[in-house]
């Protein structure tokens, strides 16, 4: 049998069930929130969700900066070298520090900003402390051990006891922070208890301070980080655009089926994170077997990201006769599918490929370009068709990226010898 061949077949299992382990860790970060949406939109009307929107997409951007590619970068290096115990505690460490340098520096800057325009801290600020708290929580370094059994548990609790306070609390549009407030305290039990699940195991070792290198791991983060965050402007940018320009309740349209579209996409995130670190061992053991397990596992990731753009489309009446959208809110469905597939693509051919056969470099760089273009069309489009413009901003640019990631992949393995 050949070395390819073998070597998916023992992992097979692995992914399976590594994959329903993490469906259950990002399925709780979007499907409890999806319930919450469900719940908030009848209690506090559109023009409400969409200040809640506004808040979720800045505490969503904190995620993106704290974690600083950690997520990737890290994972990479624990699977890639999961039998050395020292050299696992020391890239945990190491990412740990990293993460509480930049946790701090982005806590000075939200109290400052949010001081300064006069924003109400007693919503964002709970909002940003969440997305602190999640940050903080290695879900990745159990994603490089490809061990998720203890933290799914912890998340998922978390997550549903988290909704008791919104369900029990929230009555109106003044109730809003309690949300937020439960989101963040939850978040913060959740950090502590696999923090502790972590020593009490004894997954890693002590390590001296002076043995430890920060700096590495933020240099290794960067072009992961970069890349991310002009995701981040891509794929959140919509939601911060219209809320400085239309009103709460164009925004709340918008945001809403925006949840719910990435509801539906986070459960691609499960397979995509099994997945990576078998790639990245795949790439280990040479380029060609590289190529073959990306073909292998992404042609799979496609077809399942085709079936679930599908189903979406599809149940779309039940969405419009829930939350009373207008008719031709139809519209965002459709456009939201196609988004659905091409994200699936441009996962299989920048993370899985790029990232995984070890060129986070010039996946940074196409999204360089790819943000330039979201914001380019999103100042003209979403000017012209409001909500709409967003949606049709979006897949600008990541047909945009489709292109630039699948013309990178060919030149970077051509120069690499592979034909």
């Amino acid at each position: 049998m050949p070395l390819a061949s073998r070597w998916l077949e023992s992992d097979l299992g692995r992914v399976v069930r590594n994959s329903s382990y993490l469906l259950c860790v990002h399925g709780g970060n979007y499907v409890v929130p999806l319930v919450v949406l469900f719940y908030l939109v009848k209690i506090l009307g559109v023009e409400s969700f969409g200040v809640y929107a506004i808040c979720a997409a800045v505490a969503a951007y904190v995620q993106v900066i704290i974690d600083y590619g950690f997520s990737l970068t890290g994972c990479r290096a624990v699977a890639q070298n999961k039998g050395d115990l020292r050299f696992v505690s020391g890239v945990f460490w190491e990412v740990l520090l990293s993460k509480l340098l930049v946790a701090s520096l982005v806590l000075l800057v939200c109290v400052l900003c949010f001081w300064l325009i006069g924003l109400d801290q007693n919503i964002f600020l709970p909002a940003v402390l969440s997305a602190v708290f999640v940050s903080l929580t290695p879900v990745w370094f159990f994603q490089g051990l490809e061990s998720f059994r203890g933290v799914t548990f912890f998340n998922v609790t978390g997550k549903v006891l988290s909704c008791i306070p919104v369900v029990l609390l929230v009555k109106g549009p003044g109730d809003l922070y309690v949300v937020f407030y439960s989101q963040a305290f939850f978040a913060f039990l959740v950090m502590l208890v696999v923090y502790f699940h972590i020593f009490q195991a004894g997954l890693v070792l002590k390590v001296p301070v002076a043995d430890l290198n920060v700096g590495r791991q933020l240099r290794e983060g960067w072009h992961i980080f970069s890349a991310t965050l002009s995701s981040m402007v891509i794929t959140n940018g919509g939601t911060l655009w219209l809320g400085a320009n239309y009103p709460s309740s164009v925004v709340g349209v918008y945001a809403s089926v925006e949840r719910i579209v990435k509801a539906v996409s986070s459960l691609f995130v499960p397979l995509s994170q099994a997945i990576y670190p078998i790639n990245s061992r795949a790439f280990g053991a040479g380029v060609k077997v590289g190529l073959r397990s990306v073909l292998l596992t992404g042609g799979a990731f496609m077809t399942v990201g085709v079936f679930v753009a599908l189903a979406f489309l599809l149940s779309y009446s039940f969405f419009l006769d829930f939350f009373n959208y207008p008719e031709q809110s139809f519209t965002y469905f459709k456009l939201f599918s196609a988004w659905i597939v091409m994200g699936v693509i441009n996962n299989v051919l920048g993370t899985q490929l790029l990232t995984a056969g070890g060129h986070p470099r010039v996946y940074a760089k196409c999204f360089y370009v790819t943000a330039l273009v979201f914001v380019a069309a999103a100042y003209v489009m979403i000017g012209a068709y409001a909500g709409l413009g967003a949606v049709y901003s979006l897949l600008v640019a990541e047909a945009v990226l489709s292109m630039l990631l699948l013309l990178s992949s060919v030149m970077v393995f051509r120069r690499e010898g592979f034909r």
